[in-house]
């Protein structure tokens, strides 16, 4: 998808916050066939889609990707998933190195820590996939896998008196965010 650049059309590019007409876009770019989000030079980089499909009931909802992050315990955060500032669900890489399953709703973060010791040869910072599996029908699990092996589940089925999450309808989207030193995520 992003052989010779990030193409506009099907993407959002926000740098500090603030979205970047296609031209001046910096902090996110097509690198040997790969998107490479950098912070140096910026607090933060997004990059999320423009299109935010509807969530049909009973149909469930797949995000699947591939990507590996360059020192893992740089002083940053990396978030990938599906997401906006309000909802989302998500994976994120912390400052400690450690893998954390992030379901969002209207803001309120659930947040768990991953254990990936039984993954043979996991290294986030080399090529890994990553899906997220959900049917959410207002109060449903969430499902996270890394290199197709479930690694966490939000057991919320049967558990909560409210909606798991205000709005499904959510952008794919990619985003790193420099704490004290330049993070990247390709």
């Amino acid at each position: 998808m992003w052989t010779f650049d990030i193409p506009r059309s099907m993407w959002i590019v926000n740098e500090d916050g603030s979205e970047v007409a296609p031209d001046s876009v910096t902090a996110v770019t097509s690198v040997g066939g790969a998107a490479n989000l950098d912070t140096t030079g910026f607090t933060s980089c997004e990059m999320r889609s423009k299109r935010h499909p509807r969530y049909q009931p009973n149909r469930g909802h797949r995000y699947s990707t591939a990507l590996w992050c360059p020192n893992s315990t740089n002083d940053g955060v990396r978030e990938w998933g599906l997401f906006t500032d309000d909802n989302g669900v998500f994976f994120r890489l912390k400052a400690d190195g450690k893998l954390y399953a992030v379901v969002r709703s209207g803001g309120v973060e659930d947040e768990n820590e991953i254990d990936t010791s039984g993954i043979s040869g996991f290294d986030v910072e080399k090529g890994n996939v990553y899906d997220i599996q959900f049917q959410w029908r207002g109060v449903g699990n969430y499902k996270f896998f890394i290199n197709l092996e479930l690694v966490y589940t939000f057991n919320y089925l049967g558990t909560r008196t409210s909606l798991s999450m205000e709005n499904p309808a959510l952008p794919a989207a990619y985003k790193c965010t420099n704490t004290t030193a330049d993070v990247v995520m390709n």
